[in-house]
This record gives C-alpha cells, structure tokens and sequence, in this order.
C-alpha cells in the first residue's frame, strides 16, 4: 500500500508539473495558473473530471470552487467526494467563477465554451477540441470575439519521459 501512496503522489506531482509546463509552453495560455487565486470551476463531473481535480488541488493558487453536469446526481456526488459546490447549470456556474475546465464528452465542448466565452469565462478544454470542424470553428469564432485565453489541454506532451522521448 505504501508504494501505491507514493506512486499516486509522483503521478500527482508529474500531472501538476507537466499542466504547468503545458502553460508556459503554450505561450501564456495557462487558464488556471495566469488566473492565479482566482475562481475555477469544472464542467462535467466523470472520472477525467476528478483526475484534473487532482492534479489543479496540488496546485496552491488554484482554486476550484464548484462543478456543473447534466446529471445533477453526478454533479452532487463530484462536489461531496471535493468539497465544492454543485451548481444546477452551466449558467449558474458561469456566473460565480473566472475560468473553467471542460471535462466532458467531445459533444458537449461546443456548448459549454460558447456559454463560457459569451459570459468572459476563461476556458481549458479537454482533448479533442469537438467533435466535428463545425464545432470547432465555432468555438474559435466566439473565443475570439470575446477575447478571452483558451486552451486545449495536452499535458502528456511535457512530462520529462516523454520530452526525452521526443529528444531521441
């Protein structure tokens, strides 16, 4: 059990490192660590939803406040199992926090970052950006005309083995 204890802290630490590097290298497009301190939320509330979770609480000026999914249900259970608040909409959630991360299915992206651009809300975005070019152009398209910072999370890309993998 120990080593599992350890294991889990070294994966934790390597997600958290390698999500700021993802920033850095990104250009300055690190929604949660540029919005240092202020409020996050997340946008869907499976399994990927609670890994990111993870990996932001180890972080020490982010702070994720609450969490939106269709299924109130699993909304409620995500914000019991974190300690955050469980908000009936996307609307709802949008009103009370600087930045999100979408944790959804690729279906469900396009909705949530058009809502969230419309209302100013910094977006990070789990892979793929959408499920079709359509949608993917639309979120550019609202992206841009609310001037908001916008990523689509690729953290593998920066953990150290696969840095040097890249290397050789």
């Amino acid at each position: 059990v120990g080593g599992d204890v350890v294991g889990q802290q070294r994966e934790r630490a390597h997600a958290a490192q390698a999500f700021g590097l993802v920033a850095k290298k990104a250009g300055g497009l690190d929604v949660f660590l540029r919005l240092a301190g202020r409020r996050g939320g997340i946008v869907g509330g499976g399994a990927i939803a609670t890994t990111h979770f993870k990996t932001l609480s180890t972080i020490e000026y982010v702070k994720v406040i609450g969490v939106y999914d269709v299924l109130p249900d699993r909304a409620a259970e995500f914000a019991t199992q974190h300690h955050v608040t469980a908000y009936p909409t996307l609307d709802a959630l949008l009103e009370k926090v600087d930045a999100i991360y979408i944790c959804t299915f690729p279906q469900a992206h396009r909705e949530a970052a058009v809502r969230a651009a419309a209302a100013g809300v910094h977006i990070c975005s789990e892979k793929p950006l959408a499920k079709t070019v359509e949608d993917g152009l639309a979120i550019q398209e609202a992206v841009e005309r609310a001037g908001i910072t916008f990523m689509v999370a690729f953290p593998f890309r920066f953990i150290a083995s696969f840095m040097r993998l890249k290397e050789l």
